[in-house]
């Protein structure tokens, strides 16, 4: 029993002081607020954050009133479902972050009549110290929805700058989404037009970079065979999957129905659209188990 004792006490007092290394750490590392910085921001626990158009459009909105306000200026950006990735030239990120984050989830729980959490804390931010980081960051963020699996080529998903690149995009005045998009927020191109003069040069330089990301990728598995990221498996996207709700379900926010009502929902859903039970736990803010629970329980 005394032996038990030395050892939780030791264990605890072992915890302890790790626990205190890393405060101290962490004050000896301070957030670099100045320069070329990658920052990124996710859904609480992974969660989807944006249900449909207007909820991007108003977080766009609030990206540009952030950078009014703390001198800052995008170089590119991608809104997905539960995250987003922004290239900023800033000298205050914090500020920016602060301002952005809380503002838009007073917002978004006053629109959904929620109370949680929204974004996963602390945000995320990296420097880019020379040109090249800077570039592969950008190229990173553009080449964010290939990766998902979401498209095949970036021209196919909206919610990105790599469609206000350049002046001559053919949809761009034809789409009116994007038209609210391109109303919505400035982005910098002064770094990408040094890099590439059209959008066929931009084009190659994220073909590349996605086939060099593939290549790590199938290294790291050893020459195994099968990645599950890009297996041939047809499966909806996450915003598809939002978006059938939307228009098929006459339903205004269905985070209001009740246990009964949801359940009928989620598997709806799920047999007109094969999603997954990952996909599902994320949209309706439920845990992985208790979708799975909702199908086994089926007759």
């Amino acid at each position: 029993m005394v032996g038990f004792e030395n050892k939780s006490t030791n264990s605890s007092q072992s915890s302890s002081k790790r626990i205190n290394r890393t405060i101290i750490q962490n004050k000896q590392r301070p957030r670099l607020q100045e320069g070329y910085i990658h920052f990124c921001v996710r859904g609480n626990c992974r969660k989807v954050v944006f249900l449909d158009d207007d909820d991007k459009i108003e977080f766009l909105k609030r990206c540009n009133i952030a950078c009014e306000l703390y001198a800052t200026k995008i170089e590119a950006f991608v809104i997905m479902d539960n995250h987003v990735h922004l290239q900023l030239i800033t000298s205050q990120v914090t500020n920016f972050a602060t301002w952005l984050l809380r503002g838009y989830s007073f917002w978004y729980n006053r629109k959904y009549s929620l109370s949680d959490k929204l974004f996963r804390t602390p945000f995320m931010s990296y420097c880019k110290f020379s040109e090249e980081w800077r570039l592969k960051s950008i190229l990173y963020i553009l080449e964010n929805p290939i990766k998902a699996s979401i498209c095949i080529h970036p021209i196919e998903y909206i919610w990105s700058s790599y469609h206000l690149a350049f002046k001559n995009h053919g949809d761009k005045y034809n789409n009116p989404v994007l038209k609210e998009i391109i109303k919505s927020i400035k982005v910098d191109n002064t770094f990408i037009s040094t890099h590439f003069i059209s959008y066929n040069e931009l084009d190659s330089a994220i073909e590349d970079f996605t086939n060099h990301r593939k290549e790590i990728e199938n290294n790291s598995l050893n020459g195994a065979s099968y990645c599950p990221e890009f297996n041939s498996r047809a499966r909806i996207a996450t915003h598809e999957v939002i978006k059938y709700i939307n228009q098929s379900m006459d339903i205004k926010d269905f985070h209001t129905l009740n246990r009964k009502e949801q359940k009928e929902l989620i598997i709806k859903v799920r047999q007109n659209t094969r999603a997954s039970y990952s996909q599902l736990a994320t949209i309706f803010n439920e845990s992985y188990e208790y979708i799975r629970r909702i199908f086994r329980e089926l007759p």
